[in-house]
C-alpha cells in the first residue's frame, strides 16, 4: 500500500510493504479531518505498477456540540454541551470563558470530568458580556468549540414607589431590572419583612 495527502501516491510517499497478496491492513497515526489518497502497488522486475487510486477522509479529531447558556443570573450562568472524542484519547476537556472574544485555556478554564457538559459558572460580574467555548486537549493540541455570547443580569435592586393608596391595598412601581421575568415582594407589619411573612 502507498498513501499520501497528495494525489497519486507512489513508493516515495508513505509505503507499507505486505507479505500476502490478499491485502487487509489498518493505517495508523493519520491526521484528523484530512483527505488521504491510497493505491496498491506491486514491483515486478524493477518496474512499479499501481492500482486505481481511492480517497478517504478521516474524521475530526474531536467534535463539539455547540454550547448552550441558560439559567443566567447577575452572578451565575449554566453551560451545557457535548464533546465527541471520535476514538481519540482526550487529555483534558471542559469550559473556557472570558469577557474577551475567543477565550482560550489561558483565560478562565474549568476542566470537567464528563464529556456531557453541564456546569454552573459562579462569581460573574453584573450586567457583563461573557464569551464561552468548550475545549479539548489531545496530545498537547487544544481544540475549541463554537463561541457563545451571553450577558449577565442586572443586580436585583428595586426602589418601589407608592403611586396609589387605597384602604386595603397599595400600588407600587419600580424600574424592572433587566433579565428577570418576575419579582415577588415580601411584606409585613414589622420592619425588614422576609419570605416567612406575606409574599
Amino acid at each position: 500500500i502507498v498513501y499520501s495527502t497528495n494525489y497519486e501516491p507512489t513508493i516515495d510517499d508513505n509505503r507499507v510493504p505486505l507479505s500476502d497478496l490478499k491485502i487487509s491492513h489498518t493505517l495508523f497515526e493519520l491526521e484528523g479531518n484530512t483527505t488521504y489518497y491510497v493505491r496498491l502497488y506491486a514491483i515486478i522486475g524493477g518496474q512499479t505498477y499501481y492500482s486505481k487510486e481511492t480517497e478517504f477522509e478521516t474524521l475530526n479529531t474531536v467534535d463539539f456540540e455547540d454550547p448552550v447558556v441558560d439559567q443566567i443570573t447577575a452572578h451565575t450562568a449554566n453551560i451545557t454541551g457535548q464533546i465527541y472524542d471520535n476514538g481519540s484519547n482526550l487529555d483534558e476537556y471542559g469550559i473556557v470563558y472570558s469577557t474577551n472574544y475567543k477565550p482560550t485555556i489561558d483565560d478562565n478554564r474549568v476542566p470537567i470530568p464528563d464529556t456531557d457538559i453541564s456546569y454552573t459558572i459562579f462569581e460573574l460580574e453584573v450586567n457583563t458580556t461573557y464569551y464561552v467555548r468548550l475545549y479539548a486537549i489531545i496530545g498537547g493540541q487544544t481544540y475549541y468549540s463554537k463561541e457563545i455570547e451571553f450577558i449577565t443580569n442586572e443586580e436585583l435592586i428595586t426602589n418601589f414607589k407608592v403611586t396609589e393608596y387605597y384602604e386595603d391595598k397599595l400600588v407600587l412601581e419600580s424600574d424592572a431590572p433587566r433579565g428577570y421575568k418576575s419579582v415577588d415582594i415580601c411584606y409585613g407589619t414589622n420592619p425588614n419583612p422576609t419570605i416567612t411573612d406575606s409574599i
